[in-house]
């Protein structure tokens, strides 16, 4: 796993953990995390749903689902079993 965000410090308004919703799906992780922050006063945490196999090499984001100034919040991921 990688730091995706050196400088994360929570805010008063965000007391919650930078990381939400830790699920196993395979040999992945999946996750909710805070990689930045909006310039909006006062400043809001940006949480995007991310992947990780076990490799800082391998942690991305899976996708900035909101945009601008917004953050998706992921939550409780739970894997689906296919056919």
């Amino acid at each position: 796993m990688k730091d995706i965000n050196p400088n994360y410090v929570p805010l008063e308004s965000d007391a919650s953990d930078a990381i939400e919703g830790l699920t196993a799906v395979g040999t992945s992780i999946i996750f909710g995390a805070v990689d930045s922050f909006t310039t909006t006063t006062p400043p809001l945490a940006n949480l995007e749903p991310w992947v990780n196999n076990g490799t800082a090499a391998n942690t991305v984001k899976i996708k900035g689902i909101a945009k601008g100034a917004l953050n998706s919040n992921p939550q409780q991921f739970m894997p689906l079993v296919g056919p």
